[in-house]
């Protein structure tokens, strides 16, 4: 009934025709149960030159914009305005409420109010049984009578959004007197369902349910026992039946709610094809109404799918959510949660955060959009560190790290560290890299799929290490000043030569067995990854006393984006005390071997407090000596054999140090040889 009148005020308006007294006495039924609009009495006809007739209407249904309004004092009036398509939706809002409650509440009786009652003109659902009109009906309703005309929907936005009974029971007893529409029925309601199951989609497929429903609907009101007619009922079953299978093919891959968030994207684009299919059936009969609707349907598509992406939004982005996603991840599949994880960090890089996203979070007590982000970053870090994984996108953006404080606080010879605060949530160091200058576009292009190749490499290292020996790498940014950084987690007790110089009781042979056992790490992964610059200044310590490899990769990274050896890209700085000769002359050579080289000068480096070398001042004249062999002095202070500098342990270092490359052991037959092993 109320849709058929609805589709009547579509005709009209579709005519430039305004009724301008709609109410329940001017809809008749016809012997097919079909309703009428009639009496068109004061009716007009919109047009270039104006109206054809003056505005009149009936007092209970009239919108506020025609009320003639007397002020409190003296004996004016407030301007009359004149019926409009408007005005009439305003009408049909009321004529509805009455079909659905029979009778309406507290209207006027005459069109001339004053100034106070006119104000409280629009219909209260406190005076209504909310038994007879649904919550989804009543804020239909509502919008129709919005005060202002300009915000009032137009009958198409109403009939696309006119919520149906979707009980099956009351669908069947529509068309159970036509059993051309059994099958199309029963497709219908087992559409109706699956729009039911695709909770995260709640919006596009409500619409989706609806526009199946009012298909139906209208080949009911048109139907006769023409074979054609029944050949057209054939086809929309037809139809349905494909919108059906392609619908529950997804609610059978809906077993949890994460998967309906995951899938929330594709979801959306398969309704938007089922639309399509029902748009082709249309076509197809251009008498039919819902032929008039194609373009308005899918344009409340869209802004629905939207309703579903801001939705899905707001739930990610409430902290107090952060306990429910956590729970609901226990049971959800790997694959998932990574998809998941990469919806959340492309939400939190949307430069803008739409009006409605923030409304939500206003009435759940968040006042700024900057809280959205906020929110989706803290839920987002939960899930990461909940499920020991990394984010999705290595290459970091504005706002998932931010750097703390103008100034570095430490520095090597590659690289400057700042502090940093990573998705809102910990406290990270940013290491800038100064030998690639990304403002410029090509070195910038190259450094960017240059770090994405290693990204692979630094997942891999997580899922076997799982920053156990080796220090997690959060991502790099190349959008944050002149110089690209990498990001890493903000270890408290610095630097390992700080950590032992702070901690004179620690055990020395537990610390380097630590930090060989990080190089392993790296050196048996497949293929093996060269760290390039092994010392104290890149091993942290972590919160446990626990030494973490830093940095590994960076070496051949930068040799790769700037074309110059590593070795040669600083000049000869302080690190070729600890590089192997191979390393020093010529192109320079990284390998395996050399980082053992390496392992070695940091041991003697952590056990003496020194760097390589120390008696020897230029470090020039270090790069002559390796290279000819000569190996560092044994310390032989008190402090420094108390510390572990043994027979065995130097008879190590020594092994570590060959000049040529193939005579060192390999990290395993290092582990093999220290001290410790005996010891256990």
């Amino acid at each position: 009934m109320i849709l058929g009148v609805a589709y009547g005020l579509e005709y009209l308006h579709g005519k430039g025709i305004v009724h301008g007294d709609l109410k329940v006495h001017n809809v008749l039924v016809d012997k097919h149960r079909t309703p009428c609009i009639c009496d068109f009495g004061i009716s007009k006809i919109i047009n270039s030159s104006g109206f054809t007739t003056s505005s009149v209407g009936t007092a209970p249904y009239m919108a506020p914009e025609l009320f003639v309004v007397l002020e409190e004092i003296g004996t004016g009036a407030f301007h009359q305005a004149s019926t409009t398509m408007s005005s009439d939706i305003y009408s049909f809002g009321l004529l509805v409420l009455e079909i659905l409650t029979t009778n309406l509440i507290h209207r006027p009786t005459q069109p001339v109010l004053t100034a106070k009652a006119h104000s409280s003109l629009r219909p209260k659902r406190s005076d209504y049984d909310m038994e007879c009109v649904t919550t989804a009906f009543w804020n239909l309703l509502n919008s129709c009578w919005e005060p202002d005309p300009d915000l009032r929907p137009t009958i198409v936005d109403v009939i696309i959004q006119l919520p149906f009974d979707t009980s099956e029971p009351r669908i069947v007893r529509q068309f159970s007197k036509f059993p051309a529409f059994k099958p199309a029925v029963e497709a219908l309601c087992t559409i109706i369902h699956d729009c039911q199951m695709l909770t995260q989609n709640r919006n596009a497929a409500g619409q989706l349910a609806n526009r199946c429903h009012r298909l139906l609907l209208e080949l009911l009101e048109e139907y006769t026992d023409d074979p054609r007619m029944q050949q057209i009922v054939q086809s929309a079953t037809v139809c349905l039946l494909h919108i059906h299978a392609t619908l529950n093919g997804w609610t059978k891959e809906m077993t949890s709610r994460i998967q309906a968030i995951v899938k929330q994207p594709k979801v959306g684009k398969a309704i938007e094809s089922c639309h399509s299919l029902l748009a082709n059936c249309s076509v197809a009969y251009p008498w039919m109404i819902s032929h008039r609707l194609i373009d308005y349907e899918d344009t409340h598509f869209h802004s629905n799918n939207e309703k579903d992406n801001e939705e899905v939004l707001t739930f990610l982005a409430a902290i107090q959510n952060a306990q429910i996603i956590g729970q609901e991840i226990l049971t959800a599949q790997k694959k998932d949660i990574i998809e998941l994880m990469s919806m959340m960090q492309t939400a939190c890089r949307l430069k803008f955060i739409s009006y409605s996203v923030c409304s939500r979070m206003q009435f759940l007590g968040i006042t700024f959009r900057g809280r959205v982000h906020s929110g989706l970053s803290s839920n987002l870090y939960e899930l990461q560190f909940q499920n020991h994984t990394l984010l999705a996108d290595f290459n970091l953006r504005s706002g998932e790290v931010v750097r703390i404080g103008e100034f570095p606080v430490s520095g090597t010879g590659a690289m400057d560290i700042y502090e940093g605060l990573y998705l809102q949530r910990e406290k990270v160091a940013i290491k800038v890299v100064r030998a690639i200058n990304s403002s410029d576009i090509s070195l910038r292009e190259i450094s960017l799929r240059r770090f994405y190749r290693e990204c692979e490499i630094w997942r891999e290292v997580w899922r076997i290490d799982q920053g156990k020996h080796v220090l997690p790498f959060y991502g790099f940014c190349q959008e944050d000043g002149p110089f690209p950084y990498i990001v890493s987690p903000w270890q408290p007790n610095g630097t390992a030569l700080t950590y032992v110089k702070n901690h004179p009781e620690i055990d020395y042979i537990q610390l380097i067995n630590g930090i060989a056992l990080g190089i392993e790490v790296l050196h048996t992964m497949s293929p093996p990854v060269v760290h390039g610059e092994i010392q104290a200044s890149n091993i942290l310590i972590d919160g446990h006393g626990n030494p973490l490899i830093s940095d590994f990769g960076m070496a051949r990274i930068i040799e790769d984006i700037t074309g110059i050896p590593f070795s040669q890209s600083r000049g000869v700085d302080d690190s070729y005390r600890w590089f192997a000769p191979e390393v020093t002359i010529g192109q320079g050579v990284l390998s395996l071997s050399a980082d053992v080289y390496s392992y070695g000068m940091t041991i003697l480096e952590l056990i003496t407090h020194e760097p390589p070398y120390n008696d020897i001042k230029h470090t020039t004249e270090v790069v002559i000596r390796s290279a000819k062999g000569e190996t560092p002095r044994r310390p032989t202070e008190p402090q420094v054999v108390q510390r572990g500098l043994d027979d065995e342990l130097w008879f190590l270092l020594m092994h570590c140090w060959a000049t040529a490359p193939l005579e060192r052991p390999t990290i395993k037959e290092t582990l093999s040889m220290l001290p410790i092993q005996k010891r256990e």
